[in-house]
C-alpha cells in the first residue's frame, strides 16, 4: 500500500478530516487491511478520527474495524480513546467505550497518563465526567 513520507495512507488522511464517505469507499476497495495500518509514530486511520471528533468517520472506521482497530497504540502508547479524551470530544469517545469498553480506558501511555488524566489536564470536563462515571 503506498504510503507518505511519514506513513499516512488514503486512510489516514480521509480519517483525519473527517470525510467518512471516502472512508467508506477505501474499506471497500482495501478492506480492514488498510484500516490496520499504522503511521511512522504509530498512529492509526482512527487515531486520527478520535483526535479529531470526527464521529462519524469514526463510526465507519468501527464498523469495520470493530475492536481490534480501537485498541491499537501509538509508539507512545496513547489509545484512540486517548486522543478523544484529551481533545475533548464527547461523542467520539462514547463510541470508543461503546466498542472497546472499561479495557479501553484502564490503558495508560508510556508517561503512565490514562485517559482521565488526559481530560482532566486539557480542561474537558464533560469528557472527565464521562470517563469517571
Amino acid at each position: 500500500m503506498l504510503t507518505s513520507i511519514t506513513g499516512w495512507s488514503c486512510a489516514h488522511s480521509a480519517a483525519a478530516e473527517g470525510h467518512a464517505a471516502a472512508l467508506a469507499l477505501l474499506i471497500d476497495a482495501g478492506g480492514t487491511t488498510l484500516l490496520m495500518l499504522e503511521a511512522d509514530d504509530g498512529r492509526s486511520c482512527a487515531h486520527l478520527a478520535a483526535a479529531g471528533g470526527h464521529a462519524e468517520a469514526l463510526g465507519v472506521l468501527i464498523e469495520a474495524g470493530g475492536k481490534e482497530l480501537v485498541m491499537l497504540r501509538t509508539d507512545d502508547g496513547a489509545s484512540c480513546a486517548h486522543m478523544a479524551s484529551e481533545y475533548g470530544h464527547v461523542d467520539a469517545l462514547t463510541m470508543l467505550i461503546e466498542v472497546g469498553g472499561k479495557q479501553l480506558l484502564m490503558l495508560t501511555d508510556k508517561n503512565g497518563a490514562s485517559c482521565a488524566l488526559l481530560a482532566s489536564q486539557t480542561g474537558h470536563t464533560d469528557a472527565l465526567r464521562m470517563l469517571i462515571e
